[in-house]
């Protein structure tokens, strides 16, 4: 005997494939567009160098003592006889691609003064941050430059300390620092770095100091950070994603799930329903002793069960399923045949 061939089930497995099939598709499709963005982003724009030197003068007041105008870069300085100093800074960056970039740059002092507890501990009483200049510079040739003077007077600075010193009675120390700050951007304006310059002068001693931080040439890298992810384009994919999932579920679902013929169902329903008055057997009863009446419809069967206080006995035989009840001759029977 040749098996019958489900169709139903050949059309689920030939949908099945087509959904998977555009499923991958539409995996490949969201991943292109992710990895092309990431790729676009870590792609390389360009190297760039930078490189700082700041340099001063002490300029120095009319004395008996020192008769130079000016002192050299050295270690350490009498206040007293500072009249002031002549600092310069200078700023050079450079990219080896033409890619057109601007520098914002602020020139800047911060006065501070700490409270000094012990030779280890202080605690920061006072600070104050002063503009000197700030602007943009564009670059000529991929190359920026920043050459700026600064004549400071730290007479003035030391003063500001000193008469809080003596206002607060308590022990002291303090700084003067002078800050060239350089934030580097692209033509888009998106950052590509921040340069900090700064040389350090202490105050509140008669000798003070000077440490300033000169860098030699350093070479970075920067890339592209320029995402151009299609949100609108993934969102659709992302719903193709869904759609195809919940159908492609349904159909194999529908490829595992077995038919379940009629009379199963209906036998299954009215056991489940109908419980209470069932009462399952697997003895065959002799119909040859009843007066067989065969009751067309289920429910007229159960309301002759509870008229007459009496329950439904059920059996099953290879080729149909029978629900019967006795009543003293009477054999009621509502039968349902297992048609292929």
């Amino acid at each position: 005997m040749v098996k019958k061939i489900n169709k139903r089930k050949i059309i689920y497995l030939i949908l099945l494939f087509i959904s998977i099939f555009l499923f991958c598709i539409d995996i490949f499709m969201i991943y292109s567009h992710i990895d092309l963005n990431k790729r676009r982003r870590d792609s390389f724009i360009s190297n760039y160098t930078e490189s700082s030197t700041i340099d001063y003068q002490i300029n120095l007041k009319e004395n008996d003592y020192l008769t130079e105008e000016n002192i050299g870069n050295s270690n350490s300085y009498i206040l007293k006889y500072t009249d002031n100093i002549n600092f310069h800074l200078i700023y050079n960056y450079q990219s080896s691609n033409n890619i057109i970039t601007t520098a914002d740059y602020k020139i800047y002092l911060i006065i501070s003064g700490d409270y000094q507890r012990s030779s280890d501990n202080k605690e920061e009483i006072y600070n104050k941050k002063i503009e000197l200049e700030s602007g943009t510079i564009d670059s000529i040739s991929n190359i920026i430059t920043i050459n700026k003077e600064k004549n400071i007077n730290i007479n003035n600075y030391n003063n500001i300390l000193k008469e809080l010193q003596e206002d607060l009675k308590l022990p002291m120390t303090g700084n003067l620092t002078l800050y060239l700050e350089v934030n580097t951007k692209d033509q888009n304006g998106k950052p590509i770095n921040t340069f900090e310059q700064k040389a350090t002068i202490s105050l509140l001693n008669e000798i003070y100091t000077i440490e300033a931080n000169n860098n030699k040439p350093k070479t970075n890298s920067f890339y592209s950070d320029n995402l151009e992810i299609d949100y609108i384009y993934l969102s659709i994919l992302g719903l193709i994603f869904v759609i195809i999932t919940v159908i492609s579920l349904l159909l194999i679902k529908g490829i595992l799930n077995k038919k379940v013929p009629a009379y199963v169902k209906e036998v299954k329903h009215y056991l489940k329903t109908y419980d209470d008055y069932i009462v399952n057997t697997k003895t065959k009863i002799n119909e040859q002793n009843y007066n067989i009446i065969n009751i067309t419809e289920f429910k007229e069967l159960l309301t002759l069960a509870i008229n007459n206080n009496t329950s439904i006995l059920y059996y099953e035989q290879s080729n149909k399923s029978v629900f019967y009840i006795i009543n003293n001759d009477n054999l009621y029977r509502y039968t349902i045949s297992h048609k292929s």
